[in-house]
């Protein structure tokens, strides 16, 4: 089964709570580097993931101008 090779184990010392956010973190840490410093960006959607994103770049300083955040109304 493909997706059972792709599994991995988490240390003991990571509980599944703090796993279950590695990977969102992960995917803002990498998207963030694909952004350049200073330029203004557009998230579309305000959810987990852009909320972890505006932070990175917050904290990082890469961010100097606007985050500009697109969210439907539901």
């Amino acid at each position: 089964n493909y997706m059972s090779e792709k599994n991995i184990t988490l240390p003991k010392e990571i509980d599944d709570i703090s796993g279950s956010l590695i990977e969102h973190l992960a995917v803002c840490l990498h998207t963030s580097k694909f952004i350049a410093k200073g330029k203004n960006i557009l998230l579309y959607g305000g959810g987990f993931i852009s909320q972890i994103l505006s932070q990175i770049l917050i904290k990082t300083e890469l961010l100097r101008f606007k985050i500009i955040v697109l969210k439907q109304n539901v």
